[in-house]
């Protein structure tokens, strides 16, 4: 009997050590290759349009090949070390800087080798799969610097694996505030203020560390979301001023949450946060906006952050509470919002003669969905099929199929956001509340990315290609809040999805034209949410969806 177990458990080290090297093969070799064929492949076929115009003259590619090398050698030899990890511990690597360490050493090669899709497209890509594979691993470690387990000081690999975690949000926000930092970059020592952020790398304790990268992320996305809410209301001329103006932000709320954890907590503390951003903005930002403005966002950006756990417990408490069957918006009514504001949505970003095409497009989806009802089928495949053959049916001169295809994949996660979040409220649908909370979250950031591509004249293609790829992270991450069996075919259809949308974004497309708005996208919404009750008039069938 001692024979046969040890046996079995040399058997089980010679599988984890198997393992291990397919997985280093895997992100070492074989990932990094195909990446960089990726963006090879995206940039012959769309290197001379405006956006990759754009993307080269970013901040990024002004650095030397030595540095570049440089970086690139200590995000591998990161990468290395989580594989040495995960052989001696013979479990997934728990470790920060190892999944940081493969967005800088594979960053660092499109950047060498000259490839602004690389840049523009799959940084960001990496930058959201590591929050969403290390968020999975993560889940019960009490090792990491960013478990809330750990309260003790903070040794200099928590500050190493926090200075790798700050280096990918750096270069988010230079790639999303190219022209506010080209500007900076004008002058001789402004361009120090980039490396602000890494002086949270010296807060003296673990907590402080955990909660400045944590707040650094989430100002970083809530100031994309005010950055793609300025493009609503600006024209191409306006683009750098908002950018600069967003780049003084950016770094004002990184001060903020620095001064956060040097000054003892003080209820609505927030306010004297306020009075210094009103200070330091109206000397130091040039005068490309009312500075007032910058700086009230600076307060609003750090209010929420401050309050997040405060604002996440809430809504999960809600969603758990016992007076749950209280319900103030219906299952249909949410659905309705979500069809009219994509309907709303779609006719903005299609331009102005795409009213009678978008609502053909819903009649035929709508129709479908009734005949799919029929034969007891659940999956969309069929309302998908319709939808692109009628984009392309209906296509007219001043309204490509291409352009209604990617209004369509733009207008698609917030939809499901809308739905999720009343799904979160009411509980009308199955599935734990920090699952619904994930998706919701994530389908409104991803509709605010996929929105600014808009702006910025992307191509038809590459949006409904980063659609794909984020409906597979989407899913990568929706599988870690789920414990059945069926998890596996959700891997498989995430990995087919990511698959599907690089290939995709590398055909070659048509730049999508800049949304002109028009009182048709209202007709366009009110005829959208109206019909989702007609549907529901004529769907007879048991248990009748509401969903989007």
């Amino acid at each position: 009997m001692e024979s046969a177990g040890k046996k079995s458990v040399r058997r089980t080290e010679k599988q984890v050590r198997f393992h291990t090297f397919l997985y280093s093969l895997l992100f070492v070799v074989i990932l990094p290759l195909e990446l960089i064929m990726w963006a090879v492949a995206m940039d012959r076929t769309m290197g001379d349009t405006f956006f990759a115009r754009r993307i080269l003259m970013n901040p990024l590619f002004e650095l030397s090949p030595n540095v570049l090398r440089v970086l690139a050698g200590a995000g591998f030899l990161a990468l290395l070390d989580g594989f040495r990890i995960m052989f001696k511990q013979k479990a997934p690597c728990r470790e920060i800087h190892p999944y940081c360490g493969f967005f800088l050493f594979t960053t660092a090669l499109f950047v060498l080798l000259k490839l602004p899709y690389g840049v523009a497209i799959a940084t960001p890509l990496m930058i959201v799969g590591i929050v969403v594979v290390y968020s999975s691993v993560l889940r019960g470690n009490p090792d990491s610097f960013l478990s809330v387990n750990r309260s003790a000081s903070a040794t200099l690999g928590d500050r190493l694996s926090a200075a790798f975690c700050l280096i990918p949000l750096l270069a988010g926000a230079l790639l999303l505030l190219q022209e506010g930092f080209l500007h900076w970059l004008a002058f001789p020592h402004s361009r120090y203020f980039l490396f602000l952020p890494f002086l949270g790398c010296l807060l003296p304790k673990l907590k402080q560390l955990r909660e400045f990268v944590i707040f650094s992320y989430a100002g970083l996305i809530l100031l994309t979301l005010c950055f793609a809410t300025a493009m609503i209301f600006i024209d191409g001329g306006m683009l750098a001023d908002v950018s600069i103006a967003s780049a003084f932000l950016f770094l004002e709320v990184e001060a903020a949450f620095l001064l956060r954890e040097f000054l003892p907590f003080r209820r609505n503390f927030s306010v004297f946060i306020l009075l210094l951003a009103i200070f330091g903005t109206k000397y130091i930002m040039p005068p490309v906006c009312d500075y007032r403005i910058v700086a009230l966002l600076v307060f609003l950006i750090y209010v929420i952050t401050e309050n997040l756990p405060t604002i996440r417990k809430k809504i999960l408490s809600r969603a758990d509470s016992a007076s749950g069957n209280i319900r103030f918006i219906t299952r249909e009514e949410y659905a309705g919002q979500a069809w009219g504001f994509a309907a709303v949505l779609v006719t903005y970003l299609a331009g102005p003669f795409s009213f009678l095409p978008v609502l053909i497009i819903i009649a035929a989806v709508l129709v479908t969905a009734l005949f799919r009802r029929r034969l007891g089928s659940t999956t969309l495949w069929m309302e998908t099929t319709v939808m692109v053959v009628a984009a392309f049916a209906v296509a007219a001169p001043g309204c490509s199929a291409g352009q209604l295809i990617a209004a369509i994949a733009c207008a698609a996660p917030m939809m499901q956001a809308i739905w999720q979040t009343g799904a979160l409220i009411n509980k009308f649908a199955a599935g734990r509340p920090l699952r619904k909370f994930y998706l919701a979250v994530m389908n409104g950031c991803f509709f605010f990315l996929l929105f600014v591509l808009f702006f910025f004249h992307a191509s038809d293609t590459l949006i409904a290609g980063l659609f794909l790829l984020f409906t597979g992270l989407i899913r990568l991450g929706e599988c870690t809040y789920e414990r059945n069996a069926g998890n596996r075919v959700k891997l498989l259809h995430a990995w087919l999805f990511m698959i599907a949308g690089q290939i995709v974004a590398a055909i070659p497309g048509t730049p999508v034209t800049h949304p002109a708005w028009s009182v048709n996208a209202i007709y366009a919404g009110v005829f959208a949410f109206f019909a989702l009750y007609f549907y529901h008039t004529f769907d007879r069938t048991p248990g009748g969806e509401a969903h989007p």
